[in-house]
């Protein structure tokens, strides 16, 4: 399972997109001018074939290549009470959010065989199936777009592994917005870029309880052997420190090339052993032996 949001973002007067394709595991943010599907194609040439997309209605991530979807019901649910407002007198839109909720319910607090599914689904349908042409052209905009989206109304009722909302992707963008409200911008583009790449380290690291500080350190000051489709780059990593390219190029060749390994080999559903712990711990400082003491030094120091 993973969640994808976007949101928008100011680089030196232009308006532009910071992207995040996250899970339990991993965050990968993405700062890029565009918004179509070809940001996506760009990060993720071969989709995410093994793994069930949890997003909003945003019709480009329907065309990715991916095991399933779970649209977000917190977003719907605030369609919804937009619906409500908006014409009072009728109860589609109520019976619609009493649908959502009740779903919601019955997966946080009954036995997974105990859940309705076959009931919720069919009021699903005849929901779907009610005329709303008398009422605002809005109605009609929500009711054919969960036409479409049916099948990925109620994944998460079948899916231990799958949530009702994409509240996650959304926290993983909200740096970057209490950002853009205290400095109003990036000043640039490698501005942008950058931050996007200390935030998917600092995240990715905080998920596998890791020590932000000394999950940078170590990315920064050792040099990934243990994963073979890093090896290509080792040279040209040691080739950049020597001439003293800034900080985050490493960070560019290092971790983005492993965080799209990473997706990638869990979007094809493999085991994968080795977690962002794993290749820091087995990231070797030439010279020691295999030892690293930005892992092992204490906590409190």
């Amino acid at each position: 399972m993973a969640g994808a949001d976007e949101s928008g973002e100011d680089v030196n007067g232009r308006g532009e997109w910071l992207w995040t394709v996250q899970s339990p595991r991993y965050t990968y943010l993405m700062s890029e001018p565009s918004r179509g599907k070809g940001v996506m194609d760009k990060h993720f040439p071969n989709g995410l074939p093994g793994t069930v997309l949890v997003t909003d209605r945003l019709p480009l991530y329907f065309k990715l290549n991916t095991k399933g979807h779970q649209i977000c019901l917190a977003h719907l649910l605030r369609n919804l009470k937009y619906l409500d407002e908006l014409d009072t007198s009728q109860d589609w839109s109520k019976r619609m959010g009493r649908l959502l909720r009740d779903a919601i319910h019955q997966r946080k607090h009954k036995s997974w065989e105990q859940i309705d599914r076959k009931g919720l689904m069919e009021r699903l349908k005849e929901l779907l199936a009610e005329s709303v042409e008398k009422l605002d052209e809005e109605f009609g905009k929500l009711q054919r777009s969960l036409r479409k989206l049916q099948d990925y109304v109620f994944t998460f009722l079948f899916n231990k592994d799958v949530p009702s909302d994409n509240n996650a992707s959304e926290g993983a963008i909200r740096k970057a917005k209490i950002k853009m409200k205290v400095s109003q911008a990036f000043r640039s583009r490698a501005g942008a870029e950058s931050f996007a790449v200390l935030h998917s380290v600092m995240d990715t690291a905080k998920k596998n309880g890791m020590p932000i500080f000394q999950a940078v350190r170590a990315v920064v000051e050792y040099q990934p052997i243990a994963l073979p489709e890093l090896r290509g780059i080792y040279g040209v990593l040691i080739n950049r420190k020597r001439q003293k390219i800034p900080v985050i190029s490493f960070f560019h060749l290092f971790f983005y090339p492993y965080l799209c390994i990473a997706f990638q080999k869990l979007s094809t559903g493999e085991m994968v052993e080795w977690s962002i712990t794993a290749v820091l711990k087995t990231a070797v400082l030439r010279g020691t032996g295999g030892s690293n003491p930005s892992l092992s030094a204490d906590k409190s120091a």
